[in-house]
């Protein structure tokens, strides 16, 4: 799942706890949850064999404008009031894509724990479908990002 989207809901959920650390955790589940969910990605087995390739390469700087989107957008659309709103909405969005940014480091630095984290996460993506099978069709995956944006964002 692209990071926006993990962004947007985990910034929805900050405004039920109220509470940074709760927001955090809460934020870090709805990942994974999240994941089981068909969805596409742009990081594909390729990028995953070879992740110092051309193709690679253009792949992570798709990924560090996601990140940096994911990080703004949510801020701007729910906004804050006061310092401890922004800590609460800016921990649930960290907390959001910190999975994945786990999944970056396994990849490109391996050392003890991210190889559990990885497994764990990956295995999430198969729960309920064969995501392989989906890659080859982004539109259904790409909306359906899009539907759980739409969702969060307008609840």
């Amino acid at each position: 799942m692209i990071l926006i989207t993990h962004a947007v809901v985990g910034a929805a959920l900050s405004r039920i706890t109220g509470n940074p650390m709760s927001s955090f955790m809460l934020a870090v589940v709805s990942h994974y949850i999240l994941d089981a969910v068909p969805h596409y990605d742009y990081v594909d087995q390729d990028f995953v064999a070879n992740p110092r390739s051309r193709r690679s390469r253009m792949i992570f700087k798709f990924i560090m404008l996601d990140g940096v989107l994911g990080v703004f957008l949510p801020l701007w659309f729910f906004g804050w009031s006061d310092i401890f709103g922004f800590l609460n909405i800016f921990l649930a969005i960290v907390g959001a894509m910190l999975p994945d940014a786990f999944s970056g480091v396994h990849l490109y630095l391996p050392n003890r724990i991210t190889p559990l984290l990885n497994r764990f996460h990956v295995g999430v993506h198969y729960l309920f479908i064969n995501k392989l099978y989906l890659q080859s069709f982004p539109i259904l995956g790409l909306f359906m990002q899009g539907l759980i944006i739409f969702i969060f964002l307008y609840n």
